[in-house]
């Protein structure tokens, strides 16, 4: 059912981390999300059966030029290290930008590395003139065709990557996920953790 085994990985612990909203705390800073650990220090149970629906849809998009910062992470640590580099790359990125870090959406990349390891971006797109500070680097989302899926709110994050991987994706018979391709949320400008805060995950895909 599952495309790729790596991202069917992540796709998991994201279940884990996102949701059970009730075993899991959150707090706002620049954009990022400070998760503390469950209350039992183990990860949420997810299963397809109590999943919603979410509204998926097909669009292009041409290349776009990001700056930000990585960290090499796993299956094991992600919910710390992804977290944490947004919290790092946040009073940079209003360096970068001028103070004005809040005006612009945010893009949270993953770049499959093995089947455990794969890099976790925290960035933004910017003018081709702005240079990027030093701990920073560029990154590009390809232009293509992607699967867009409107999640209403952090809390739902895990249910809607489980939703876009194995239901919708097997639902349909026209599109298969391009692997080749990083898939990466979308928070608009002014985007917080509050539970009605809307963002979108894009997963890369082209026809079979």
């Amino acid at each position: 059912m599952y495309p790729d085994c790596r991202e069917t990985s992540r796709i998991a612990l994201l279940a884990g981390r996102f949701d059970l909203e009730a075993d899991c705390f959150f707090h706002y800073n620049y954009r990022g999300i400070c998760l503390n650990t469950p209350r039992n220090n183990a990860l949420c149970a997810f299963t397809l059966e109590h999943s919603m629906s979410f509204e998926v849809t097909i669009v292009e998009l041409s290349t776009k030029k990001l700056v930000g910062m990585k960290v090499r992470t796993n299956m094991q640590n992600a919910m710390s290290d992804c977290p944490a580099i947004w919290q790092t790359f946040g009073p940079k990125s209003d360096e970068l930008t001028g103070g004005a870090c809040a005006d612009l959406p945010g893009y949270g990349v993953s770049v499959m590395v093995n089947e455990n390891d794969f890099d976790y971006w925290a960035a933004l797109e910017i003018s081709p003139a702005t240079k990027a500070l030093e701990g920073m680097e560029t990154i590009d989302v390809s232009a293509g065709v992607y699967a867009k899926c409107s999640v209403p709110g952090l809390a739902k994050l895990g249910e809607a990557y489980m939703f876009l991987w194995s239901q919708w994706l097997s639902a349909q018979d026209e599109y298969v996920y391009d692997a080749a391709v990083p898939s990466f949320e979308l928070y608009p400008a002014h985007w917080n953790t509050d539970s009605d805060c809307a963002f979108e995950i894009y997963m890369p895909v082209r026809k079979k």
